[in-house]
C-alpha cells in the first residue's frame, strides 16, 4: 500500500537531481576536472593525457550522446572465450 503522503519519483527524475564530479587522478595528486557535459573539452583533455584505455574508457561509458562503440573490454572477454558479443544488442544491456 502507497503511503499517499510521500511523493514517489521514478529513476530518471531521482538520478537527474544527483550532483555528479568527474575527477581524472593521476598518482603525483593531480586533479584534472572533467565537464561529462562538453564533449569536445574532454576529448581534449584526453588527447593530452594521451592515454587510451582511459580516453576509450570515458568515451564509452561516460560521455552522453556519444557514438556507441564496442565497450573495450569485450575482445578480451570473446578471446578468452568468457562471452559473445552481438552488436545490434541494447547499449549497456
Amino acid at each position: 500500500m502507497l503511503n499517499k503522503n510521500i511523493e514517489y519519483k521514478n529513476r530518471d527524475e531521482i538520478s537527474s537531481q544527483i550532483k555528479r564530479n568527474h575527477l581524472i587522478l593521476f598518482p603525483d595528486g593531480k586533479e584534472i576536472n572533467l565537464n561529462i557535459n562538453e564533449p569536445k573539452e574532454v576529448l581534449r583533455i584526453l588527447k593530452n593525457i594521451g592515454n587510451k584505455e582511459l580516453s576509450s574508457y570515458i568515451q564509452s561509458e561516460e560521455i552522453k550522446g556519444q557514438p556507441k562503440n564496442e565497450p573495450p573490454s569485450i575482445k578480451e572477454m570473446c578471446r578468452l572465450q568468457l562471452v559473445d558479443y552481438e552488436e545490434g544488442s541494447d547499449s549497456g544491456h
